[in-house]
């Protein structure tokens, strides 16, 4: 069973009604993978079925009744990989994280979930934990993220409230790129993972990564 279907099977536990139905996931898929020289959207590792896209887009589905994918309209191949998921434009194609998070905001008018299509290892179990951290936030929380032990932040795993959406549009207006720094740490609310979680927040921006990722894949 995929990560989709066992989501469809935990609603229909529950009598259909999501946990998390006022967050749309959200998979950031529009990167052109200049550093890895070549689409990483597509990559699949050792032995699974599903590319980097659907797993994504699987894991989220998941745990959401609302999954979306943020990509560039002028990717067809890509478009149809993202199958039945509804597709997000970027307001700014080619303007990289933040861009792409302002746009699902803007598309959506909701909470968003976002998730880098990059991390082939996150666990369903993380994105509740994730979740059930927001829903304790503090009123004034505008972004949930992930924080690894040496206080690296993980904004592409991080739900971002769409109060967020005027502070992203200032930080494009002053020609920002970083996410880090487009929210005030006042108002993040964050979630620590331990070392033995952190190769579920392994990346994949070079050939070495992937290198890398391939390795975690094969229990080596």
């Amino acid at each position: 069973m995929d990560d989709r279907a066992r989501g469809d099977a935990r609603r229909a536990k529950t009598g259909g009604l999501p946990e998390y139905g006022d967050v749309t996931g959200v998979v950031l898929a529009g990167g052109m993978g200049r550093r890895l020289g070549r689409d990483k959207t597509a990559l699949r590792l050792p032995d699974r079925e599903q590319d980097f896209l659907v797993r994504t887009a699987g894991i989220l589905a998941s745990v959401l009744s609302d999954v979306r994918v943020s990509c560039r309209d002028d990717l067809p191949e890509r478009l149809a990989r993202a199958g039945s998921y509804p597709i997000l434009p970027d307001h700014y194609p080619g303007g990289g994280a933040l861009r792409a998070v302002y746009s699902a905001l803007r598309h959506t008018g909701r909470p968003c979930l976002i998730l880098a299509c990059d991390m082939p290892f996150m666990r369903e179990d993380l994105l509740v934990a994730l979740l059930e951290a927001r829903r304790r936030r503090p009123a004034t929380i505008v972004q949930t993220l992930w924080r690894s032990p040496d206080g690296t932040l993980e904004p592409l795993a991080a739900v971002y409230e769409p109060q967020a959406l005027s502070l992203l549009e200032q930080a494009i207006q002053r020609n920002e790129y970083r996410l880090a720094r487009s929210i005030p740490p006042e108002l993040r609310h964050y979630l620590d993972y331990s070392a033995k979680q952190a190769a579920a927040f392994h990346n994949v921006n070079f050939p070495r990564d992937f290198e890398t990722a391939q390795v975690i894949a094969s229990g080596a």
